[in-house]
């Protein structure tokens, strides 16, 4: 777990430098949280289908309390991929009695899914650093301009 924030005189309230590396190189999860996070809200996850996006449902499922509430950002090309989705997440979410909400957002640009994403007010954004949709750039991006705290599973 680590602060986002540097404290230069240059990159003040820009994602540090060891944020950063840890973001893109740590072979280990990292949580990057504000000083002020209210983690009381339900968290947001991105679902893409992949191997990467099974890890991060199942890890947004340990944190979920029974009977919570869980977003979830379906990145998936068309109707029919995401509703395969929606039937494999309700299954794994049954068992917790974990209520989920989604939207499919799927080829958007970087900024307004950071425009999407702050403005859901979630406590938590809980993404992999391996899908293949978003390279470490866009990785970092999101964590750096994001207002709440993120959990980039690996």
């Amino acid at each position: 777990m680590l602060g986002r924030t540097s404290h230069t005189l240059i990159r003040t309230g820009r994602l540090g430098s060891t944020a950063q590396t840890a973001v893109t190189h740590a072979e280990r999860s990292v949580l990057l949280v504000h000083p002020k996070a209210d983690l009381s809200r339900p968290p947001l996850l991105i679902y893409d289908g992949s191997t990467a996006a099974a890890r991060v449902l199942s890890v947004a499922t340990s944190i979920t309390p029974r009977n919570g509430r869980l977003y979830i950002l379906l990145y998936l090309p068309d109707i029919d991929t995401a509703q395969n989705a929606i039937d494999h997440i309700e299954t794994a979410l049954s068992e917790r009695q974990i209520e989920a909400v989604y939207r499919r957002l799927y080829g958007v640009q970087a900024q307004d899914l950071i425009d999407f994403i702050n403005e859901s007010e979630n406590s938590l954004l809980i993404l992999s650093g391996q899908y293949e949709q978003f390279p470490p750039a866009v990785i970092r991006r999101l964590a750096e301009d994001l207002t709440c705290p993120v959990l980039v599973v690996r």
